[in-house]
């Protein structure tokens, strides 16, 4: 399951395992919502019976909102961005900043110089349904007018990688271009497309009653109105080494702890934070921020001591005596 927006810094890969430390209420506040991917999940399980979500970035609620609305689909977003129109729009389209920027970092384009043209013409292939854009590469492709766009994406890309290892066996010249028969079959992917189509998949969340209960907020978390009793989650921004540099993230961490000390209910996910705080589960999750990009790191949700006497919740570190 692939949960929110794809964007950098998503909690999609843990997404069921946030939800299900969370606890039950009539409202969930994720006041750092980002991508929605705990947003997300949470509507599906139906948890709650309200929920507010809120970003900084004013642009991610509204634009998970028009998803959900079937706003954006494979079908309504058919152009190629280039290189120079990504940068000239990215700050004011927030589609063109996640969907076509590499790994939905927002800051860098999505395709290397050395491939990007390729991929172009394995675009206009399959948007335009014309076989003849990929003849220069060595392809013969035959494309169905009559499917759909997805469709017809899955087929040639079938198609392209047939022959390509087909022409890799029949005309090997080493080990070498045999080893690279996994990467080359790799440009046969259009990383746009798959997240066009996972914004598309977003739709289905319009037919849950609970949707009705979605409020959204932009702008500073402490500006949200928060109801009594909601439960409050927190996916702030990491303490990596160069998060706040590289994508304009300048958060002010001792604000936040003051505030978050003063809360009831509310649940932090970081990686480490102050003594005042507790964590209460933790879970081992690739990094993909800072010098340790690649690499694990224990993925932890902390909270105040005010909520730990409150829910009379078991600290991590009292959990870990039993095992």
């Amino acid at each position: 399951m692939r949960y929110g927006l794809p964007y950098i810094g998503s909690k999609n890969a843990i997404a069921e395992w946030v939800v299900n430390l969370l606890p039950e209420g009539d409202v969930l506040c994720d006041l750092f919502c980002g991508g929605c991917a705990i947003t997300h999940c949470a509507l599906l399980q139906n948890k709650y019976k309200k929920i507010i979500i809120n970003d900084i970035n004013d642009q991610l609620p509204i634009f998970f909102i028009e998803c959900i609305n079937g706003l954006h689909t494979v079908e309504n977003h058919t152009e190629w961005v280039s290189r120079e129109r990504f940068f000239a729009e990215k700050e004011s389209n927030i589609l063109i900043k996640l969907l076509w920027s590499f790994g939905n970092n927002g800051c860098d384009y999505l395709y290397g110089r050395n491939i990007e043209e390729y991929k172009r013409s394995l675009h206009e292939c399959i948007f335009e349904a014309d076989g003849e854009k990929l003849k220069p590469y060595g392809y013969d492709i035959k494309v169905d007018k009559n499917k759909k766009i997805y469709d017809r994406y899955l087929d040639v890309r079938k198609q392209i990688k047939e022959k390509t290892k087909e022409r890799s066996l029949t005309s090997l010249e080493s080990l070498e271009r045999l080893q690279n028969l996994e990467r080359l079959q790799k440009l046969q992917e259009l990383q746009s497309l798959e997240g066009l189509k996972r914004l598309q998949s977003l739709e289905g969340l319009k037919r849950l009653q609970s949707l009705e209960g979605l409020k959204t907020y932009s702008g500073d978390y402490q500006a949200v109105k928060i109801p009594e009793g909601a439960v409050i989650y927190c996916d702030i921004p990491y303490t990596c080494s160069d998060r706040k540099a590289r994508y304009g993230v300048y958060f002010d961490y001792d604000r936040f702890y003051k505030w978050a000390n003063e809360q009831e209910n509310i649940f932090i996910s970081e990686y480490d934070m102050p003594d005042n705080f507790i964590c209460i589960a933790e879970k081992k999750k690739t990094v993909l921020c800072g010098n340790t990009n690649g690499k694990y790191a224990n993925e932890k949700i902390f909270t105040n001591r005010k909520t730990l006497e409150k829910r009379k919740i078991i600290p991590m570190e009292q959990l870990s005596l039993f095992y």
